[in-house]
């Protein structure tokens, strides 16, 4: 078969190929699909159909994931600006300290109080934190077809209601992702 004329999966021109003198593999450098030499024809004058790997193969796989991985990226980020706003508040009111205890309060209960508070006040935003970084780096790994299971955990953690205020936005975006990584085209695109 001779070098196709366009590529097959974007339809570019053959001049947008890049071949490869020492595999006489073709590239197209529009899409990144990559073309066999073609066994029959000595010295790779000819092209073969696209190969099936990973980043040929699964490269409509990976641009299924592209999207929903921009749209963990979008929440992780409003999530991280909410958190430091509301670390910033948090930090604040616990400067103020704990409320005054009751008069006659046992001093174990009063103990408890004064932990619980500042067991809310710090762990809260340390939560957030956590999940909003778990959300970045799901997401990130999500558009870059990297980690499968990092982006299994970000498309999760968008979805939990404590601790998370995008969580509005971040559900449907989660449940859009999760439909995603399921897709056995898409999880074996993955690295």
């Amino acid at each position: 078969m001779p070098i196709p004329s366009s590529c097959p999966m974007c339809g570019s021109p053959s001049s947008q190929f890049k071949r490869s003198q020492k595999t006489g593999r073709a590239k197209c450098s529009t899409c990144g699909e990559i073309m066999e030499p073609d066994d029959d024809f000595a010295g790779g004058s000819a092209m073969e159909a696209p190969r099936s790997s990973r980043r040929s193969g699964g490269g409509r796989a990976t641009d299924r994931a592209k999207n929903p991985g921009i749209a963990l990226l979008v929440v992780g980020g409003l999530s991280a600006l909410i958190s430091l706003g509301y670390s910033g508040l948090t930090i604040v009111g616990a400067m103020q300290g704990p409320p005054p205890e009751r008069p006659g309060m046992p001093a174990a209960e009063a103990a408890g109080q004064k932990f619980g508070f500042y067991a809310a006040a710090f762990g809260i935003p340390i939560g957030t934190f956590v999940l909003t970084g778990t959300i970045l780096m799901g997401g990130y790994q999500m558009l870059n077809a990297q980690s499968w299971t990092w982006s299994l955990m970000g498309a999760l953690a968008a979805m939990v209601p404590c601790c998370n205020f995008t969580f509005l936005i971040g559900f449907p975006i989660g449940i859009w992702a999760l439909v995603v990584l399921f897709d056995p085209q898409v999880k074996t695109a993955f690295r």
